[in-house]
């Protein structure tokens, strides 16, 4: 009876799973013969007695179902023992690593002594500039020299400070493209 069951119905209940289980052929067919082997299993009981099945088919079918349906469970349990709470998840540092931060307060170092390295005029204009957040025109206005003058000082200060942070034997303006900056 078994072999003619699975002759007559193979294909046919391979598509009727694969449909449950969005296309999954491979995962519909190792449930059908899951389903076939319940059949046979209920038919040959432990005790030795053949139990018959008046409509074999519709068995078959409501078997496989039973078993798409411990499938679905087992997954589920499955998916909830693989389940990390969010707060339990140690995640990795994405900041820079102690040897960067040194690196950076060693340059920041270098941009101040560097900084303090400038003529005092210069200087001046630097920090207006970059540390009160004075625009040119505001610098120009508080220090009582031309906005060109600022410009001309900023670019002074900035070169300088590269210099003297990178160590660079370049000659003015290079770096920049600037021409302005040449001596």
């Amino acid at each position: 009876m078994i072999e003619e069951l699975f002759r007559n119905n193979h294909a046919c209940l391979v598509r009727f799973l694969a449909k449950r289980l969005g296309g999954d052929i491979d995962r519909a067919t190792d449930i059908a013969h899951e389903a076939y082997l319940r059949v046979i299993r209920y038919q040959q009981p432990e005790t030795g007695s053949e139990r018959v099945v008046e409509h074999a088919r519709a068995f078959l079918y409501r078997v496989a179902k039973n078993v798409l349906a411990d499938e679905h469970r087992r997954d589920k349990v499955r998916h909830a023992e693989a389940h990390v709470s969010v707060e339990k998840i140690e995640i990795a540092d994405q900041g820079p690593g102690q040897d960067r931060i040194l690196e950076a307060r060693d340059e920041l170092g270098a941009v101040e002594a560097a900084a303090w390295a400038l003529p005092s005029r210069c200087r001046e204009v630097f920090f207006l500039s970059r540390f009160e957040e004075m625009s040119h025109a505001e610098v120009a206005k508080k220090l009582g020299i031309s906005i060109s003058m600022v410009e001309q000082h900023m670019m002074r200060a900035m070169w300088e400070i590269r210099q003297n942070v990178r160590g660079a034997a370049a000659e003015p303006g290079v770096e920049t493209g600037d021409t302005r900056l040449q001596k």
